[in-house]
């Protein structure tokens, strides 16, 4: 057994390390509360995995068509675009159709 064999065979037996803090579903679930917003959307349920639209209950609200009234809707445009959110004055909860677990809470304001 030469050097060149030695020092390869420590590299193959030393374990591969990677970044594993989160988990997927971890992951999944984070991304779902950026890309869900006030309308059902197609996604893959990181609980059962089943592929289905989302089951949305809206709320109005009041803070948000307040804002919207008294600016004359000129700021709450703006403010709108800034923060990246629809354009409605509704809290949407999302839940799977299957499982019925909450993905998201989507806030208007």
């Amino acid at each position: 057994m030469n050097n060149y064999d030695k020092v390869n065979e420590h590299i193959i037996d030393k374990p591969i390390f990677s970044n594993n803090q989160l988990n997927s579903n971890q992951n999944h679930i984070e991304n779902l509360k950026y890309a869900l917003k006030s309308e059902s959307k197609l996604v893959c349920c990181p609980f059962c995995k089943c592929q289905d639209f989302t089951i949305t209950e809206s709320g109005c609200s009041t803070i948000n068509l307040l804002f919207c009234i008294f600016s004359i809707g000129l700021c709450w445009i703006i403010y709108k675009c800034i923060r990246g959110k629809d354009y409605n004055c509704y809290n949407v909860k999302h839940t799977c159709s299957r499982c019925g677990q909450t993905l998201s809470d989507y806030k208007a304001c």
